[in-house]
């Protein structure tokens, strides 16, 4: 039984970049086609009130910890109860989390690639004011790519149990030309379309 079917080519991994915070889109360097490694930075947000809010939050650990330090040389020397002891260790406990929270969101000023692939769209432009989420740019991985097909429900029944053999790719613009295929995964969801 020999059937062809529709295809959507798409690359094998695709993912569409945000931004965890939002901010100023201050650089943004790279170009549509243009191929970037694992790691290599695509875009920055103004990092001026993310860094602000770390040095903020610095100083306030730097002062809880120094509270916490005098409390608890008190305590040894009996000079203050225990509970204002432990109220400083939580105060100290909280201001070390609200740096990391700050390290964090001055980290995350920066979007890097988290795998090698072809800037497929840029979704933003620089000096935009993007928001936490907001859609930045498309990244695609090259070489292999998917071609996803509907099956009709009609021919499931028959199709069902069949391993796939020599599957094979044409594409509109090179009708002469088979691309070798193999068939990957199903969907058990079906397309209400």
């Amino acid at each position: 039984l020999e059937v062809s079917f529709p295809a959507i080519v798409e690359a094998s991994r695709s993912s569409t970049l945000t931004f965890q915070v939002g901010g100023l889109l201050q650089d943004f360097p790279v170009a549509e086609g243009q191929f970037v490694r694992t790691g290599q930075p695509i875009a920055r947000l103004d990092p001026r009130r993310f860094q602000n809010a770390v040095n903020s939050a610095e100083a306030q650990f730097a002062t809880a910890q120094s509270e916490y330090d005098s409390a608890s040389r008190l305590l040894e020397e009996n000079a203050i109860a225990a509970i204002v002891v432990q109220q400083r260790r939580a105060q100290r406990d909280v201001a070390a989390a609200n740096l990391d929270s700050a390290r964090k969101d001055l980290a995350d000023t920066v979007l890097r690639a988290p795998f090698s692939g072809v800037v497929a769209e840029k979704l933003a432009t620089r000096f935009e004011n993007v928001q936490p989420q907001q859609d930045i740019i498309t990244l695609q991985t090259t070489g292999s790519a998917e071609a996803v097909v509907n099956v009709p429900a009609s021919l499931v029944p028959r199709l069902a149990g069949r391993p796939p053999t020599n599957e094979y790719v044409v594409l509109s613009n090179a009708p002469d030309l088979k691309i070798p295929g193999r068939f990957l995964s199903v969907r058990t969801q079906a397309d209400v379309q």
